[in-house]
């Protein structure tokens, strides 16, 4: 098990102390891309386990997250195809239904030192305010939001909504499963399972909208009942809920987009 390790010049390779030798200077050399290790104290090399990837890049996430760095190296995600962080992005963007255009459309990109998906959030001035990471490789970690900012005062694509009526979906993949599937921009998220009272301002002032439709998690019934009776007074508002799927991303993952997009259409009684 590896307990720590040091980043060489080479962001594909790492050291660690070996275990054979009982090194304590980090000696051992791992190219997490070709899957090799070397020992430059002891010689002991060959080719690491397939699990093995996952444990260092869960660490690695680790250590970046404590030192709340100001600034990350974030690159576009057709640019990480054949490394290491590749089977990470699959499981996290392709196998739930998202294409390398949507990630373009949405401006999604890699984050090298988190390992994880920067997802932009944006202001009222339409520019960056702060970006939701998703790690690639999540143990016991999922998402990371900046700690010095109130999440709850921001609405995750609400500079993009334009039309009649907003979806309200908990996480920003609800809202992004929503909007690819629709190919229109149509759903916001909460950050959660509230309403703040910064989020129903920009709601209830922003023009043209007439209707709300309220797109939890299928267990937060109780929730969606709070924010209904919040928005009554000023806006048309329904609850849609989900028999079956936990929450429209998984809707899409396992039913896929065509599927999702007409399930909605009949609850919001969307006219294209």
């Amino acid at each position: 098990m590896i307990r720590d390790f040091k980043q060489t010049g080479n962001p594909e390779e790492i050291r660690v102390c070996c275990p054979r030798c009982g090194d304590t200077k980090y000696h051992l050399y791992i190219n997490i891309r070709l899957k090799l290790f070397h020992c430059f104290r002891c010689n002991y090399s060959g080719k690491y386990k397939e699990d093995l990837i996952d444990e260092v890049l869960l660490l690695k996430t680790k250590k970046e997250v404590k030192k709340e760095q100001k600034s990350y190296l974030r690159i576009p995600i057709f640019n990480v195809k054949g490394t290491y962080l590749w089977k990470g992005i699959e499981n996290v963007w392709y196998k739930r239904g998202f294409t390398l255009e949507d990630a373009k459309n949405y401006g999604i990109l890699v984050n090298l030192n988190l390992c994880s998906l920067s997802i932009p959030v944006y202001d009222e001035n339409q520019q960056i305010a702060f970006y939701v990471e998703r790690f690639l490789y999540p143990k016991d970690l999922k998402y990371l939001y900046p700690s010095n900012i109130k999440v709850s005062n921001f609405l995750y694509n609400f500079n993009r909504i334009n039309g009649d009526f907003v979806i309200l979906t908990e996480g920003v993949f609800d809202a992004l499963a929503i909007n690819v599937s629709f190919k229109k921009d149509v759903a916001v998220a909460l950050f959660g399972k509230n309403l703040s009272e910064t989020q129903m301002s920009f709601l209830v002032k922003k023009n043209g909208i007439n209707k709300i439709f309220i797109c939890l998690d299928r267990d937060a019934l109780k929730e969606s009942l709070i924010i209904q009776n919040k928005l009554m007074p000023f806006k048309e508002t329904k609850i849609i809920f989900f028999d079956f799927e936990k929450d429209p991303a998984d809707f899409m993952k396992n039913k896929g987009r065509e599927i999702l997009k007409n399930f909605l259409i009949k609850e919001v009684n969307y006219a294209n």
